[in-house]
């Protein structure tokens, strides 16, 4: 019973790697190109669009980088854009719930 403490942080980790790495594939990725495409295009067809302002939250005037990484935010999505969001948000959940539950699936014998 000594290093078990240890074992079960050791597999907490592990676990939380290969969670955040699915996470980061699954769900991140395909948001970034998902706000690139909802905030470069022309024809507003995912809803209303805001124009982001120059001014950021300390009252000083944002760069031209800053400006930049803002089309890879949902920054200025509103209305149906706001949908896709929703889903990957919901695949992150998921992803969090299958991490967290599936290990523990038929172990329950073993603590008898």
């Amino acid at each position: 019973m000594a290093g078990l403490d240890a074992t079960i942080f050791l597999k907490c980790l592990h676990m939380l790697r290969w969670m955040f790495l699915c996470i980061s594939i699954l769900v991140a990725i395909p948001a970034i190109f998902a706000n690139y495409q909802i905030n470069t295009s022309a024809a507003s067809i995912f809803g209303s669009r805001q124009e982001t302002s120059r001014i950021n939250e300390a009252n000083r005037p944002m760069n031209a980088t800053e400006l930049d990484l803002l089309i890879f935010t949902a920054a200025n999505a509103s209305g149906n854009a706001m949908s896709a969001h929703v889903i990957f948000e919901c695949a992150a959940t998921c992803i969090v719930v299958l991490f967290c539950m599936v290990p523990s699936i038929g172990r329950d014998s073993e603590l008898i």
